[in-house]
């Protein structure tokens, strides 16, 4: 006999039963989800339901969830990528002492205060070795075309993974806070 009351994600609602469980971060930026951080759906049962028709609602709603979360990952891969990327990026400048948006010049209207964040981000740059790679990339693709004559640097899905990182890493540490 199952305790229906340590069946994970149900939950009751005045009186009857609900399957809740929370949208993982990853994916809650999905349209489906409607902005909410919980799923919520009721089972149309009473609390005092017999255990197999819960048991089965239950199951219903589960498959239910699991699916939509399965075909969303599987369709939206760039929303996880990009989730992904920017949490990696961040980690990598915790390594370095440094942090989002510090190197950003955003609300600077002072020359003298602009000129001395510009020596900032640049002394980072060159000094902290946390984008040594990644500059180092940026140089010797600059003036190399694609191979297509388009004259274009490569994208940057042909860089390696470790610049590819850096350079996530160089524009959380740019970019402005309001972006």
């Amino acid at each position: 006999m199952v305790k229906l009351t340590s069946l994970k994600y149900l939950t009751q609602n005045n009186g009857y039963w609900q399957y809740e469980r929370r949208v993982p971060k990853a994916v809650l930026s999905h349209p489906y989800w409607g902005r909410k951080k919980s799923w919520k759906r009721p089972l149309r049962l009473k609390v005092g339901a017999p255990v197999d028709d819960v048991l089965s609602a239950w199951k219903e709603l589960h498959k239910m969830f699991e699916t939509s979360l399965a075909k969303i990952k599987e369709r939206n891969p760039h929303i996880l990528d990009k989730r992904e990327r920017r949490h990696r990026a961040e980690a990598y400048l915790k390594m370095f002492d440094l942090k989002p948006h510090d190197g950003s010049l955003e609300g600077i209207d002072n020359d003298s205060e602009r000129s001395h964040q510009v020596d900032y981000i640049d002394n980072v740059r060159e000094l902290s070795g946390a984008f040594d790679d990644y500059v180092h990339w940026e140089q010797t693709h600059q003036a190399k075309p694609r191979k297509n004559g388009s004259g274009l640097k490569p994208r940057i899905r042909n860089m390696p993974p470790n610049v590819q990182l850096q350079r996530e890493a160089w524009i959380a540490f740019t970019e402005d806070k309001s972006i």
